[in-house]
């Protein structure tokens, strides 16, 4: 399934109100041997909400603005720490589908975010199961 000419037609996945929002993540600086640091880092995922199941089958893990301090505080109990690595809630994201001119790297301005002036003749499930990219926040205001 594609746009109206075969390609995969992206959207942007966002809060409603185009607020930042935090993603679960572990970061490491160690050394691969003594003269040198290695900075490392993962993004953790899990099984996609509604909104994103049918682009794709996991999510990153999204940390709650009322949760980011348990987050990151490393006193916490595993227990309180794996609580939070659920799916997001199914209003916490909408989808908003966007112009195509963000799958290209020349293309880095705010126009790339714009909402897709006319929709191709495909469903809406259509178009999110042809999913070309995902952003997890905005950068313009």
């Amino acid at each position: 399934m594609g746009g109206s000419e075969g390609r995969p037609e992206p959207i942007w996945f966002h809060r409603p109100s185009r607020s930042i929002f935090f993603f679960a993540g572990l970061y490491e600086s160690w050394q691969p041997s003594p003269e040198a640091w290695q900075r490392t880092f993962t993004i953790i995922t899990t099984t996609a909400n509604g909104l994103i199941a049918p682009v794709h089958d996991r999510m990153p893990v999204l940390i709650r603005d009322e949760h980011v301090d348990e987050w990151l505080f490393q006193g916490n109990a595993p227990d309180v720490v794996t609580s939070l690595l659920v799916p997001a809630a199914p209003d916490y994201l909408v989808a908003t589908a966007v112009s195509p001119r963000v799958n290209s790297v020349r293309n880095d301005d705010p126009a790339c975010l714009e909402p897709r002036a006319s929709p191709s003749p495909a469903s809406s499930s259509e178009r999110r199961a042809s999913v070309g990219a995902i952003n997890g926040s905005e950068v313009w205001d």
